[in-house]
């Protein structure tokens, strides 16, 4: 299951290390993993990651890439984590609040 995030435009941009701190608040124990196609951000003994949109270390949009294998409670540890720094969802019928 993916799912969409972004900041409004309104809003400024989010550190890399903004988003890491919110997820680690959450009692999660997150791992960037900058890549040259891309960031992704791991969780150690979950197949769940967040791949990143970075731009010189400052993000607007992810998307949470779910597995069924992991707990919703991890995918709600995560929205959590992304509302807290005033993130927003997406799907087809537009935008929704976290």
């Amino acid at each position: 299951m993916e799912t969409p995030l972004h900041l409004p435009e309104s809003n400024a941009p989010s550190s890399i290390r903004e988003v890491i701190s919110a997820l680690e608040k959450q009692g999660l124990f997150p791992v960037h993993d900058k890549k040259s196609w891309g960031d992704w951000i791991n969780f150690s003994g979950a197949d769940t990651v967040i791949s990143i949109e970075s731009l010189r270390g400052y993000s607007r949009m992810a998307t949470i890439e779910g597995s069924d294998r992991d707990s919703e409670e991890l995918h709600d540890h995560i929205i959590a984590a992304f509302a807290s720094l005033g993130w927003y969802g997406s799907d087809e019928y537009g935008e929704y609040a976290l």
